[in-house]
């Protein structure tokens, strides 16, 4: 189990660089590098980023965030660019949460939160996130087995702010190759031996699966599944080239478009 002392930050000042020139220059770069967008019906949309080290694709608002290299870019929900921000380190894991965003570079035993106010701060973990979720309160992690879900408490005060171990959760017969917690608890994994999106929900120290659909319908049976985030009755997933060379894929569907099947 996790140590049961809370991890303190260290504060990275960073400079925010979200000037409209900017912003000009990377929806014209965004434009000549490869991005566009498609649409089937009102639920169903396609972003295709021309980065084959994009990572992660989670909800911002009313938009979405890519992670690629160094470079976090907010698009609105048109797929148009309008925010750039710099990152310290390459970006393996990503989650939005009220007024931040949380991010992992799959290296270190640390997760960072990224505040509007360009302010950082690192926290040191006793694992390598593999992929994350944040919510106000809460942080969930998974290491690189993915058999495991790790809870943490996010605390301010006037001292700061502190991540403070809670949990730890097993995940029985699966293994997440990436998760997204919902507002009321549900997880939502991907596994990846099978490809199929699971429900579960917590049971003492497990979560079990109440159902689960297959994914290769959707995003094919090859390449890697970076993300996934779970917001107002729709997926958000990001799909990397077979190859790991090629364009990545962001898809937002209805979750009333899989075909479930209780367990």
């Amino acid at each position: 189990p996790p140590p049961r002392a809370p991890f303190a930050p260290s504060r990275t000042p960073t400079p925010r660089r979200l000037r409209s020139s900017a912003i000009a220059v990377a929806v014209l770069v965004l434009s000549g590098a490869g991005f566009w967008l498609s649409r089937r019906g009102t639920q169903d949309l396609a972003l295709t980023f021309d980065r084959a080290d994009a990572m992660s694709g989670v909800p911002a608002g009313s938009g979405v965030a890519i992670a690629a290299g160094n470079t976090l870019t907010i698009l609105d929900a048109n797929g148009h660019a309008v925010e750039t921000r710099a990152l310290d380190a390459p970006v393996a894991a990503l989650s939005w949460s009220v007024g931040s965003f949380w991010s992992a570079n799959g290296r270190t035993k640390a997760v960072v939160e990224h505040r509007l106010d360009g302010e950082t701060s690192s926290f040191g973990l006793n694992h390598v996130p593999s992929s994350i979720s944040a919510s106000e309160k809460n942080l969930w992690s998974t290491d690189e087995k993915g058999r495991q879900i790790h809870q943490f408490l996010i605390t301010r005060s006037m001292l700061g702010m502190f991540l403070q171990p809670l949990d730890l959760y097993d995940l029985p017969d699966l293994t997440a190759e990436c998760f997204d917690m919902d507002a009321d608890g549900v997880l939502w994994m991907v596994d990846a031996p099978s490809r199929r999106l699971y429900r579960l929900k917590v049971d003492g120290a497990v979560y079990k699966p109440v159902e689960s659909a297959p994914l290769i319908p959707l995003i094919g049976g090859a390449g890697r599944v970076k993300g996934i985030a779970v917001d107002d009755g729709r997926l958000w997933i990001l799909v990397s080239a077979a190859d790991g060379r090629g364009a990545s894929v962001l898809k937002r569907l209805s979750l009333r478009r899989l075909a479930w099947t209780p367990t």
